[in-house]
């Protein structure tokens, strides 16, 4: 139960994090908060967190505690990453409203194909992320020594890729653009989220390499780390 509650908690506090990111530039930029596709995507996204937090405290209450937990003993590279990362992830949110008020960089996709456009890669990479979640009990937010004993995962979406959770995070980075009406967002989030979280699979990997055995033999196996027969 401790651990349902330590979820919702992360789940309000993402939601915030979206809605102020969003909508103080939007009230900057307008002096209102009428934007209508904001709105429509918290309306999206607060469902879909609420059911992986009650998804997760029934199946895999451990995982959930993982990625509710502080840093801890997270290695200072690793912190540095992460900043770096969260940065990358904050500026990103802060553009698409930039982008839609005021700068229009580019052409929008016609109003229902760029909704249900968005809405299928927001989807798909939710998808992706539950698959990733039911393979893998060690997915955590940070690069961390277990307390559980760790082993390495070779199934599901790990049979493809090394690290589908990045995979995840393009496909619903890309959604959540589409779907607010920034196509220039959408086409910064592939380089984006390959670039900015490369530091990290970069640390990652080596020090799974390094503590989990049989991690190199996987890495020899399964080749490509985000994108299937890419990178």
């Amino acid at each position: 139960m401790v651990v349902f509650f330590r979820g919702l908690v992360g789940t309000a506090i993402a939601l915030l994090f979206y809605t102020a990111l969003l909508f103080t530039p939007t009230w900057y930029l307008t002096g209102s908060f009428d934007w209508p596709r904001g709105w429509e995507f918290l309306l999206l996204i607060t469902p879909v967190y609420i059911v992986a937090t009650i998804w997760l405290s029934w199946t895999d209450p451990d995982l959930l505690k993982d990625r509710t937990t502080l840093a801890g003993d997270q290695p200072l590279a690793d912190k540095l990453a992460t900043t770096l990362l969260v940065i990358f992830i904050i500026g990103w949110f802060l553009f698409i409203p930039l982008d839609v008020h005021y700068l229009r960089l580019l052409p929008t996709l016609p109003a229902q194909i760029g909704y249900w456009t968005g809405v299928g890669f927001f989807l798909s990479g939710c998808f992706l992320i539950w698959r990733t979640f039911r393979s893998n009990t060690f997915a955590a937010n940070i690069v961390k020594t277990h307390e559980r004993e760790q082993y390495v995962v070779d199934t599901g979406p790990y049979a493809r890729v090394r690290h589908p959770m990045y995979t995840s995070f393009i496909l619903f980075f890309v959604g959540i653009a589409l779907f607010l009406e920034s196509t220039a967002a959408a086409l910064i989030a592939l380089p984006g989220v390959l670039i900015f979280f490369l530091p990290r699979i970069l640390i990652e990997e080596r020090q799974l390499k390094r503590d989990l055995d049989g991690y190199a033999d996987y890495m020899s196996r399964v080749r490509t780390r985000v994108i299937p027969y890419l990178f």
